[in-house]
């Protein structure tokens, strides 16, 4: 999941929410409210995503925090760091929720759509839009995954 919107002006680590991304923050709790919650969370140590993570909990009521690790290392990670990070604390936690920041959260959404490299043919992954998708390990070896994408993404900005 990406970020709500945040504020603008002030230095990227430390913005936190804009009135849009409040009300990004609501429709999205409406959509966690449908789906089976995480049971991991993984999330940026950035304001706004702290503040997304919280906001969407609290508008909710589904648990998001009770077993959420921030890390650092999401902010502004690239693919290949959030695949390494998701290996190394998914353990054996079947829900996990990634909240993190574009262009990293962009490819994740690529590589799942088009099985291409990153900006290849590129779709962005709007803020406060998430993706739902299955791990699986054909295997056997839990560092080797691929990223299936199983349910509808949204919102997502189109480029060609």
């Amino acid at each position: 999941m990406r970020h709500a919107h945040s504020m603008e002006q002030i230095p990227d680590s430390e913005r936190h929410l804009s009135s849009l991304g409040k009300e990004e923050c609501k429709q999205m709790a409406a959509l966690f409210s449908t789906i089976k919650p995480p049971i991991l969370t993984l999330c940026s140590s950035a304001i706004r995503c702290i503040e997304t993570v919280n906001l969407v909990e609290q508008l909710s009521g589904v648990r998001l925090t009770a077993n959420c690790e921030y890390i650092e290392e999401l902010y502004l990670a690239p693919l290949h760091t959030i695949k390494r990070i998701l290996r190394e604390k998914r353990k054996e936690k079947n829900k996990t929720l990634i909240m993190g920041h574009n262009p990293g959260m962009s490819d994740v959404l690529n590589e799942l759509k088009f099985k291409q490299a990153p900006n290849s043919k590129m779709e962005m992954l709007a803020t406060c839009g998430i993706i739902i998708c299955d791990l699986r390990n054909g295997s056997g070896n839990s560092q080797n995954f691929d990223l299936l994408l199983r349910y509808h993404y949204s919102p997502v900005i189109s480029y060609d």
